[in-house]
């Protein structure tokens, strides 16, 4: 239980259009608007998928994952394979994942990140998906650590001119 909230209480859907996402409002106005002006119509258009998140049938979180690649060259020594012979690994990415600013520091980030290595488990049973990626925003590379996400060691000091920080975590590494 975090804060009252017990994560088992947490209801994931798919987006559709009769989701109600007029009360959702995180702390980053991009990602409300993408929620709301382009999250269907990428889905609806097979780019993405969109997960919502409720408590009580309150809209909490949303996230939404691609399917996507990672260079070779960007995976870190000791991750991935050692004679892995091709220019880029399968990933999953997720291009966004939001909590509404009313539930924020209640385990439903976390939630989310769980329930995506989850999907890519699932996904790399019937595709090749090594590895989980995200192009981080600053101010939320510490959470994504947290859960044994690592920025690639070839990124030296390029991360001071970026706005978002790419990461991925190894799903053939326990953290």
């Amino acid at each position: 239980m975090v804060s009252g909230m017990e994560i088992s209480e947490l209801a994931f859907t798919v987006l559709s259009e009769q989701s109600n996402l007029a009360l959702f409002h995180c702390s980053e106005p991009e990602l409300d608007g993408f929620l709301i002006d382009d999250a269907l119509k990428d889905q609806d258009s097979r780019l993405s998928v969109t997960r919502l998140v409720y408590w009580h049938g309150e809209l909490v979180g949303y996230f939404t994952i691609v399917n996507s690649a990672i260079k070779n060259d960007l995976v870190n020594f000791g991750d991935g394979e050692e004679e892995y012979r091709y220019n880029y690994y399968p990933a999953l990415k997720i291009a966004r994942l939001a909590t509404d600013a009313h539930y924020e520091k209640r385990g439903i980030g976390r939630a989310m990140l769980q329930r995506t290595l989850a999907i890519a488990l699932n996904l790399s049973n019937y595709s090749g998906c090594r590895f989980i990626t995200v192009d981080a925003k600053k101010d939320s590379i510490g959470f994504y650590k947290k859960y044994g996400f690592k920025i690639p060691e070839s990124m030296g000091n390029d991360m001071n001119s970026r706005d978002s920080i790419p990461l991925y975590r190894d799903l053939n590494r326990n953290y």
